[in-house]
């Protein structure tokens, strides 16, 4: 083989290996999104430790616990329970804006590595 076949194989040799990856990367954040898709913030924060996503859902948790127990111990129509009430929902509310926001952000990437997937398909 000449110079110039070789340096092609190189190429095509490249870009097929960019081609494998983007493939990979494309998988990982379709399963992601697709996982986002169904609004259950557990299965999205095991994979997201540390996230905003996981701070948040931690802090719902906490407070239906506690909601739970004063609840039980006090009844409906105490003020701390009633306060625990408030904070969960405005826990719940942070929750799903949160959840919302990280749907969103895992359809661009996933949309994105299609994208890239598609390029590099059209160049090999």
């Amino acid at each position: 083989m000449d110079g110039g076949a070789n340096l092609l194989l190189t190429q095509l040799y490249g870009l097929n290996q960019q081609l494998v990856a983007a493939q990979s990367e494309r998988i990982v954040q379709e399963a992601l999104y697709r996982t986002a898709l169904k609004g259950d913030p557990e299965a999205l924060v095991d994979g997201a430790q540390g996230s905003t996503l996981q701070v948040l859902h931690s802090e719902e948790v906490a407070l239906q616990n506690q909601y739970a127990q004063l609840e039980a111990k006090f009844g409906d129509a105490y003020p701390k329970v009633i306060q625990a009430r408030e904070q969960l929902a405005k826990a719940q509310e942070a929750t799903k804006f949160e959840l919302e926001h990280t749907v969103a952000k895992l359809k661009n990437l996933y949309e994105a590595g299609v994208k890239n997937e598609q390029l590099l398909r059209t160049e090999v």
